[in-house]
């Protein structure tokens, strides 16, 4: 029934699985098994996450384990099996920096969980991404990626935002790329709307803005087919306001509001209740945001390291820089009519918050019927 009314946001789910969960300890390292003579395994270090749990054991890449928690491994063995249940704890090796063995040492490392792993992964993509904004601008662009649009996410954007280092760009780079969402686009729209007033002096001679975080320079905003919801959202809103030039590749349009119910055997669905539409009455649902600056992410890209949507980004970002006449992209005209006969009808120029005779006109007309 989910399939057939084919709408985002929608589905159910209930515990059904009985079997006790296992989480398995992860240790940072990609590994290649060997066989030896007399049906023995060793297992060749062929790569090291740095800063990961081998890594952090001085653990290298070339490297061989030869037993673990003092067990010689078969060539029938896995080793997830031995790291089954340790998650978050000691596991023993013996280590050689030579395939024969010689001068093997024991090394425990720590494992981490699954969501330890994602957590540093993205911190090392967010630090190069930083790094590469820094050093193809000579600093001029600040850069800062949303994950998900909730408060905490909100209060890490409006931080970043203070940083002395971002506050010293000449533009901003926002990446919603890989969002799932949330509902933060309002916050952050205030705050990238926030202007200077005034200042406080301080006896020490420190001056302290009104309000003390703002942006008044270039934005640009970078989305993929990975932006959900509200991540959908809050690119629209600023190119609907003309606050950004956008970068990426268009959004999947997956913007509803919903609502979630409990059924009597546990069952929670989670059902649409509001439908969210641009200025220009063009519902989010299946629309999605379209950037500017179209820029796909190929295999041949991905293959060799190559971030094309951000090296786009920081390009466009240089160029609002350089060339302070081109505006941002204008605003979205607001219509005062509907396009054509069953368009949905905006309220004329009084605004969304006018009171209206009748406010059922300004639904679109299939919720009507």
């Amino acid at each position: 029934m989910v399939g057939e009314v084919s709408a985002s946001h929608t589905g159910a789910n209930a515990e059904t699985m009985r079997a006790r969960p296992t989480n398995t300890g992860l240790l940072g390292m990609s590994l290649v098994p060997e066989a030896v003579q007399g049906g023995r395994q060793r297992l060749r270090v062929d790569a090291v996450d740095k800063g990961g749990p081998a890594d952090q054991a001085w653990i290298r890449k070339g490297d061989y384990i030869f037993r673990v928690d003092g067990r010689q491994l078969a060539v029938t063995d896995n080793l997830d099996a031995f790291l089954e249940g340790k998650e978050g704890q000691e596991v023993a090796f013996w280590v050689a920096d030579n395939p024969e063995g010689n001068g093997v040492r024991e090394v425990k490392v720590k494992t981490e969980s699954f969501a330890q792993r994602r957590q540093r992964g993205y911190q090392d993509y967010i630090r190069a991404c930083k790094t590469t904004s820094a050093q193809k601008s000579s600093g001029q662009v600040a850069y800062i990626h949303i994950a998900n649009m909730m408060p905490p996410n909100l209060q890490a954007f409006e931080n970043e935002l203070a940083n002395p280092a971002v506050q010293a760009a000449k533009a901003l780079i926002i990446d919603v790329r890989d969002n799932g969402g949330g509902n933060i686009h309002q916050q952050l729209i205030d705050i990238l709307s926030r202007r200077p007033y005034a200042y406080m002096q301080l006896r020490d001679g420190r001056r302290i803005g009104q309000p003390p975080v703002y942006w008044n320079r270039p934005i640009v905003v970078m989305i993929n087919e990975r932006s959900y919801s509200d991540a959908e959202v809050f690119p629209h809103a600023m190119k609907v306001l003309g606050m950004a030039t956008l970068v990426g590749m268009p959004t999947p349009g997956a913007v509803i509001g919903t609502r979630d119910i409990r059924l009597s055997d546990g069952t929670n669905w989670r059902l649409p209740s509001s439908g969210f539409y641009n200025i220009d009455g063009m519902n989010q649902e299946r629309n999605g945001c379209q950037p500017h600056v179209m820029v796909e992410i190929t295999p041949a890209d991905r293959l060799a390291g190559r971030d094309t949507q951000l090296e786009k980004a920081i390009e466009v970002a240089l160029d609002k820089i350089r060339n302070p006449a081109n505006p941002q992209p204008g605003p979205v005209p607001t219509p005062t009519a509907p396009q054509k006969e069953g368009d949905f009808a905006v309220p004329p120029t009084e605004g969304w918050l006018a009171p209206v005779d009748n406010p059922w006109r300004y639904l679109p007309p299939e919720l009507l019927r």
